[in-house]
């Protein structure tokens, strides 16, 4: 794995092949299935939970998209913004608040 990594890395022409053998395989796959591999099938009620209970993992702390940001928002202008935390003294001293705010 370490090898090919540095063969990307350091060697043009192995990246381009290795790009060209890619699209060449997706259009391969595309040409087979249009609509895409799982088309037309769906997944057990038990392996849902699983893919949740994995998902829900990944989702905790800074794995969330979401970690670090808060919402604002300016009771004048009838904004919200979302920004990153650290960033809220500086919105702060031009009269915007935390919180979202949907009914003006």
């Amino acid at each position: 794995m370490e090898s090919c990594k540095k063969l990307r890395e350091e060697n043009v022409v192995w990246r381009e092949n290795e790009l060209s053998f890619i699209r060449k395989l997706q259009q391969c796959v595309m040409s087979k299935y249009p609509n895409g591999t799982f088309y037309g099938k769906s997944h057990t009620d038990e392996t849902k939970k699983k893919i949740g209970e994995i998902t829900s993992k990944c989702q905790i702390g800074e794995g969330n998209s979401q970690f670090g940001t808060i919402w604002i928002h300016h009771l004048e202008s009838k904004e919200n913004k979302k920004i990153k935390k650290e960033e809220f003294p500086n919105w702060e001293q031009d009269g915007w608040l935390k919180g979202r705010k949907i009914k003006w």
